[in-house]
């Protein structure tokens, strides 16, 4: 039966409350809000868990330095004062001691690298000589390094002598160096 004023064969269906509409819009902005952060949740605390040290992830390095290294020639020790810049590390300072094997060409030690954060990137090195092939490994270090290991290995650089003393040589040396970095 059509209601009272509609033409023939057409109901007219009676006004629909408005609360439901609205309702319906609510859930809806609800449910973006709700989805908004969700995707927060999981970039702030599953993200950053995918790199921790339960969960380390391998990842290119690359390094450009400059040092001072002082030989000390009565008993063929080394130390370094270095400075440079590093992926994941960004501009960093750092400092280093080792000995040299004259007999062999044969250079030893280890390096510490301070991120301006404060981080450090710990290093042994192995060198045959001052322009000779170098492998450096990654054994550790502070902060987002603490459990840090890979290596790199010299692609470019070398050594001038640039002071001698009477029981001291003083080199200047630059160094690019290629390898991967796990943290």
């Amino acid at each position: 039966m059509a209601a009272r004023g509609a033409p023939e064969g057409r109901d007219i269906k009676p006004a629909t409350d408005n609360s439901t509409n609205n309702r319906k819009g609510h859930d809806m902005k609800h449910s973006t809000l709700t989805g908004r952060i969700a995707v927060l949740a999981f970039c702030l605390f599953v993200v950053p868990a995918l790199a921790s040290p339960k969960n380390p992830v391998e990842r290119p390095f690359k390094i450009v330095l400059e040092e001072t290294i002082v030989l000390d020639l009565t008993d063929f020790t080394w130390t370094a004062q270095v400075s440079g810049e590093a992926t994941h590390l960004g501009q960093f300072t750092g400092y280093g001691s080792g000995a040299f094997n004259p007999v062999t060409g044969l250079i030893l030690g280890e390096m510490t690298l301070i991120a301006a954060n404060g981080d450090e990137l710990w290093l042994e090195l192995e060198a045959w000589g001052t322009e000779g092939p170098a492998h450096i490994t990654i054994v550790g270090g502070t902060g987002r390094f603490e459990y840090a290991s890979g290596f790199y290995d010299k692609v470019e650089g070398g050594a001038e002598l640039v002071d001698v003393g009477e029981t001291t040589w003083t080199f200047a040396a630059a160094c690019k160096g290629v390898g991967r970095i796990t943290y």
